[in-house]
C-alpha cells in the first residue's frame, strides 16, 4: 500500500530524510528536482522550449532547479518568477542566483502588472508557483494569473501540486486553481489528486519517488492508502496443487427480474471466472431457463415469484452470498432482505437494487449482517446516506457509514474507495473511463461474492475484487478502445488480471 500523507508528515518526512543522510535541504531539492527533469525529458523526448512558472517558496525551488537542468542540456528555457512576496526561501534563492550565470530567460511578475502582456510560448509550461504548502486559496490577481496560464499554456505539467489546490481540504469558494494535464507530486499520493472535484485540476497524475527516509514513511499515521499491485498480490492466495471444486466454496447470486436478467448473468459469469469452486445463480421463474442457457457452468434455483421474487424460498448453505443485480425495486424486495440477513451465517455482499431497497427501507440496515459489502456509486450512497457539499464531506459520510453499521463499503468510481469498519480508506489504482458503461458493477458483485465464497476476508475480497476489475478493464484496452468497452470484456480479461498479480509469486 501506498500511503496517502498529508503536508506536516511530508514536511517531516523530508527533515528526517535530510537528518539521517547528513545532507541539505538543497540537496533534497536537487535530487527531487531531477527525478522530475528525468520523468519529463522520458515522456518528451524531442522537447524543444521549456517554460516554468517559478514561486517563491521550495515549489519554486524545485522548478528553478528543473530549469537550470533542462538549460544545460540544449533544451530552450524559460522562467517566469512570480513575485508574490518580498521573502524567498533559502534554498530557491540559491537557485535562483545559479540560473542567473545561464543563458535563460527571466521574466518577474509582480502584483497589478498587465497580464494581457503576458505571453505563453509553444513547448511544455510547468507550474511551480504553491505547492503542497498553500495556506490560503489564490484569488484576486495572483487568481487572474492562474486563470492565464490555464488558458494560455499548452500542456501544463505541475510540480508535486496544482498551484491552488489544497492537499487534504476543500479548495475555499472562489480559489483558482492551474488546470494541469499532468502532476508530479513527491513520494506519495495526495488526497485531493484522487477526488473528483479536482478532476478538472489534474487530468493524470504521477509519483515521483525522491528517496524520503523509509523508516519514517513505514511509521507515519495515516487513514487513506492508495492500493499497489505489490499489495494485491500479498493478499493473492495460489491454489494447492491437491484441492477441489470445494475447496474454493460455494458462491451464491440472488437478483434478477423481468428485462434484468442480463445483470444477474453477469454477476454469475464474473463469480466463476474469480474462482468460485461451485456457483449458482437465484433467481425469479422467468430467469430460470435464461441462466442455465447464458451460464452453463453456474447451478440454478428458483425463489418464489415468476417476473420478480417476490419471497427468497430456501438458499442451502451458501459459503458467501451476493444480492441485487437485476433484482428490481418492487416492494417486496425489503421481505427478500430481511429474509436474507435474518437466515444466512456467511459473508454478504448487498449491491444495485438491494441497496435502493436498503435506503427504501432504513429500518433493515438493523439486520445488515457484520462486515457485509455494499457497493454503491454516488447516486445509490446518497440515497442511503444523504447529499454532501463536497468531496471530502462525502469521505466522512463514507468513514461514518461504514463505522456505524459495521460494514465495508465499496464506493464505486474512478479510484474506487474501500472503506473499512475502522473508517480506512482504500483507493484503487487500476481501471479507466470505459468502465462507465452498464454491467460493469454487476460484474464486481459476482467477482467479490467469488472470492469471499474461497474464504478470503470481507476486507481482503473487496481490495482484491476491486484492484482485479479495474486491472481487467485496462488489460480489455489492449484489444477495445475506452468507448466500445462492454461488461463482457472484463469477464474476458479476469484471468490476465490474475496473471499480472500472480506471477509476482513464481
Amino acid at each position: 500500500m501506498l500511503k496517502i500523507l498529508d503536508a506536516e508528515s511530508i514536511r517531516e518526512a523530508e527533515r528526517k530524510t535530510i537528518e539521517n543522510e547528513s545532507i541539505r535541504s538543497w540537496d533534497l531539492m536537487e535530487r527531487a528536482a531531477r527525478r522530475c527533469y528525468e520523468w519529463i525529458r522520458r515522456h518528451h523526448p524531442r522537447m524543444r522550449a521549456i517554460t516554468f512558472f517559478c514561486g517563491l517558496g521550495n515549489n519554486g525551488g524545485d522548478g528553478l532547479a528543473m530549469a537550470r537542468m533542462f538549460c544545460e542540456n540544449g533544451v530552450s528555457t524559460r522562467v517566469v518568477q512570480v513575485k508574490y512576496s518580498d521573502e524567498m526561501t533559502l534554498d530557491c534563492q540559491t537557485n535562483l542566483e545559479k540560473i542567473r550565470l545561464l543563458d535563460i530567460s527571466i521574466t518577474t511578475i509582480h502584483e497589478g502588472d498587465d497580464l494581457s502582456k503576458l505571453s505563453i510560448e509553444s513547448g511544455i509550461t510547468v507550474d511551480c508557483i504553491w505547492g503542497l504548502g498553500l495556506s490560503r486559496a489564490v484569488k484576486g490577481y495572483w487568481g487572474d494569473l492562474i486563470d492565464c496560464i490555464s488558458a494560455q499554456a499548452g500542456e501544463i505539467i505541475s510540480i508535486d501540486m496544482p498551484s491552488g489546490l489544497f492537499g487534504n481540504r476543500p479548495t475555499p469558494e472562489g480559489g483558482k486553481v492551474i488546470r494541469a494535464d499532468v502532476v508530479l507530486t513527491f513520494q506519495v499520493p495526495k488526497l485531493a489528486l484522487l477526488l473528483p472535484d479536482n478532476a478538472k485540476c489534474a487530468r493524470r497524475w504521477h509519483v515521483v519517488d525522491i528517496g524520503l527516509d523509509r523508516a519514517y514513511l513505514d511509521r507515519a499515521k495515516t487513514k487513506a492508502y492508495c492500493v499497489t499491485r505489490s499489495a494485491i498480490a500479498k493478499v493473492y492466495r495460489p491454489r494447492e496443487k491437491f484441492s477441489h471444486k470445494g475447496t474454493y466454496g460455494h458462491a451464491l447470486l440472488i437478483g434478477g427480474s423481468c428485462g434484468k436478467m442480463g445483470a444477474i448473468s453477469l454477476s454469475t459469469m464474473a463469480c466463476l471466472r474469480v474462482g468460485s469452486g461451485l456457483t449458482t445463480a437465484h433467481v425469479p421463474e422467468l430467469g430460470y431457463d435464461i441462466v442455465q442457457t447464458r451460464v452453463p457452468e453456474a447451478m440454478c434455483t428458483m425463489g418464489k415469484g415468476h417476473a420478480h421474487l417476490v419471497g427468497l424460498g430456501p438458499i442451502g448453505k451458501p459459503s458467501a452470498v451476493g444480492i441485487g443485480p437485476g433484482l428490481g425495486t418492487h416492494r417486496e424486495v425489503g421481505d427478500v432482505l430481511l429474509a436474507l440477513f435474518q437466515g444466512v451465517d456467511c459473508p454478504v455482499v448487498v449491491d444495485a437494487d438491494a441497496i435502493n431497497a436498503l435506503a427504501a427501507h432504513p429500518d433493515l440496515l438493523a439486520y445488515l449482517p457484520e462486515n457485509a459489502i455494499l457497493t454503491p456509486h454516488y447516486r445509490e450512497f446518497q440515497r442511503l446516506a444523504g447529499t454532501w457539499r463536497d468531496d471530502f464531506e462525502k469521505l466522512q459520510m463514507l468513514r461514518a457509514f461504514a463505522e456505524s453499521h459495521s460494514c465495508i463499503v465499496v464506493y464505486k468510481g474512478a479510484h474506487t474507495i474501500v472503506v473499512n469498519t475502522d473508517g480506512d480508506l482504500f483507493f484503487n489504482s487500476t481501471g479507466n473511463p470505459g468502465m462507465a458503461t452498464g454491467g460493469t458493477g454487476d460484474v464486481l458483485t459476482g467477482m467479490l461474492c467469488g472470492l469471499l465464497a474461497q474464504g478470503y476476508s470481507p476486507l481482503s475480497a473487496a481490495l482484491m475484487g476491486v484492484y482485479l476489475h479495474g486491472s481487467a478493464a485496462d488489460l480489455a484496452l489492449q484489444s477495445q478502445s475506452q468507448e466500445s468497452l462492454i461488461a463482457t470484456d472484463l469477464i474476458a480479461c479476469i484471468g490476465d488480471a490474475f496473471k499480472s498479480v500472480g506471477f509476482l509469486w513464481d
